[in-house]
């Protein structure tokens, strides 16, 4: 089969193929664009939508019981005090910050209270998530279809639960990173408060830790000026009265199970002299 001779240069040389134009980033459609207007509205239906469901989580009810002992002792219980086998040990509550935010929205308002309470708290945090995807590079069309099929997903998850509260904190310290990335903004300060905030709402709050630690081996490794590690050190200090909680002694349940000892012992002994 025929090869066709190569070009070659005036040192007889092969040329280099030319390389592809750049490729043009297509302008964003302005917000005021009926496009953007109706796409936005369609956006909006579908996270509504993702919660316009029943109550039916039986573990909202829970967390009102907790709510309404914190509001009524005037202080974080520390023992359990829900189910009789374990009354009196000690109970490391990690929700008492979101217990305790919605047993007034309970009380003043009822179930009306407690959906709008969902709604508003869904819409936050969609919002916040998607100027955290259009600080990050997300654009137009692609936001959309991605955040519509995330209320989708979400539907099966709109509970009145303490991880609702999360979902605002983690696109919140997504913008004040990537604030902090783009210019070294003195606002990511406030990722303190947020961790502050987070280990009292929810247990997964070594995320936020985990997350600053992502944006400081990206910065070093890109040479970046500045440093993350000050903010770091706080926010670890901040969580440490939690982490002291869930480590401390448990005195109350070391009782309860001598108690429970003793009664199986003394139990034992009945069933023996009974057989005798």
């Amino acid at each position: 089969m025929p090869v066709e001779p190569r070009e070659r240069g005036g040192h007889g040389r092969a040329r280099r193929p030319k390389a592809p134009p750049p490729a043009v980033e297509a302008p964003a459609i302005p917000l005021r664009d009926p496009r953007a207007i109706a796409v936005h509205l369609l956006v909006l239906a579908a996270v509504l939508a993702s919660v316009a469901t029943q109550l039916f989580d039986t573990d909202m009810w829970q967390h009102l019981a907790v709510g309404r002992a914190i509001w009524t002792l005037h202080r974080v219980p520390t023992t359990q005090l829900w189910v009789w086998p374990l009354y009196g040990a000690r109970d490391v509550n990690y929700a008492w910050g979101f217990e305790a935010l919605l047993w007034p929205v309970w009380t003043l308002a009822g179930v009306p209270g407690l959906f709008l309470w969902r709604a508003l708290v869904t819409l936050g945090a969609f919002s916040l998530a998607a100027l955290a995807a259009r600080r990050l590079g997300a654009r137009d069309l692609a936001l959309a279809v991605v955040v519509t099929l995330a209320a989708v997903m979400h539907r099966e998850r709109a509970f009145l639960r303490p991880e609702s509260l999360v979902d605002l904190l983690l696109p919140l310290e997504l913008l004040l990173l990537e604030g902090w990335r783009r210019g070294g903004s003195r606002a990511v300060w406030a990722i303190v408060a947020i961790q502050l905030a987070w280990a009292n709402l929810h247990l997964s709050w070594p995320l936020g830790l985990l997350i600053l630690a992502a944006y400081e081996l990206d910065a070093r490794r890109a040479r970046r000026k500045g440093s993350l590690l000050p903010v770091a050190a706080a926010a670890l200090l901040a969580t440490l009265p939690v982490i002291s909680a869930a480590r401390a002694p448990d005195r109350a349940t070391i009782a309860t199970r001598r108690e429970r000892s003793q009664r199986s012992r003394s139990r034992a002994r009945k069933g023996r002299a009974t057989r005798v």
